[in-house]
């Protein structure tokens, strides 16, 4: 997750804009010429598979390419209007950033090409084949929630959430707290979960749902990146690369 400054959104938002007609006019026209493409993104994670099932033209949000230190550039790929418990943003490694803005973008670039690719196969996919978990990667592991209860859950617990300020850092408090219980500490260790008890695992899974339902994916959560002086006033070219 990282804190992106208003006008890095702004910027993004206008990258997004000029860039996807024609990367999606670019991605036809190969698909037509070449119909074994191999650009779809074929993501590793359960958490990164259930994004890409979930992904339409309406869900694209920004490109947002960014600096946070000197010669350390990151493309991110935000999106809007995904159901509960699907990760929101796609990115370049955290750990392994970008010594130029001009390396950053064509990695964002990139990224588009295999997200376009990945939303026309979507269009001839049937909404009731598509993955119904939900993936929370806990300390690495992938524990499948049905997307049915992440979502009912987001609609109680949006109006209840609010009125009592819980936030997902309340939850993961909780989680901490369950783990360091039922597993002697802050870790997950699948044997014994197998020999848990299904109360001990229903506490557990409880709080990775409230987790998904505030569209939280993984714990502990990725660094997060936050913007200095220097780097929000860094010069980013807000005009798409072209084709």
């Amino acid at each position: 997750m990282t804190n992106y400054t208003d006008e890095e959104r702004r910027r993004g938002r206008r990258l997004m804009k000029e860039l996807a007609p024609r990367i999606k006019a670019e991605v036809m026209k190969q698909r037509r010429e070449t119909p074994a493409d191999a650009s779809r993104m074929a993501p590793r994670s359960g958490v990164g598979q259930g994004l890409m099932a979930e992904l339409t033209e309406r869900n694209l949000d920004a490109l947002i390419v960014y600096r946070r230190g000197e010669r350390q550039w990151y493309a991110d790929v935000t999106l809007k209007g995904l159901p509960p418990g699907v990760a929101n943003v796609l990115g370049t490694p955290v750990r392994a950033p970008l010594p130029t803005e001009a390396e950053a973008q064509a990695a964002g670039r990139s990224m588009l090409i295999g997200i376009w690719a990945t939303i026309l196969d979507n269009q001839s996919v049937a909404r009731d084949t598509r993955a119904r978990d939900r993936i929370f990667e806990l300390h690495g592991y992938e524990i499948p929630i049905p997307a049915e209860i992440v979502e009912a859950i987001s609609a109680a617990q949006r109006p209840f959430g609010q009125a009592i300020g819980l936030t997902p850092a309340d939850s993961r408090a909780q989680l901490r707290l369950r783990l360091t219980e039922i597993m002697g500490a802050d870790r997950f260790d699948p044997d014994i979960w197998e020999k848990a008890s299904d109360h001990q695992r229903m506490l557990i899974q409880a709080n990775i749902v409230s987790l998904l339902a505030m569209g939280d994916v993984r714990y502990p959560p990725h660094i997060t990146l936050a913007p200095t002086e220097e780097d929000a006033g860094a010069s980013c070219d807000s005009e798409a690369p072209q084709p």
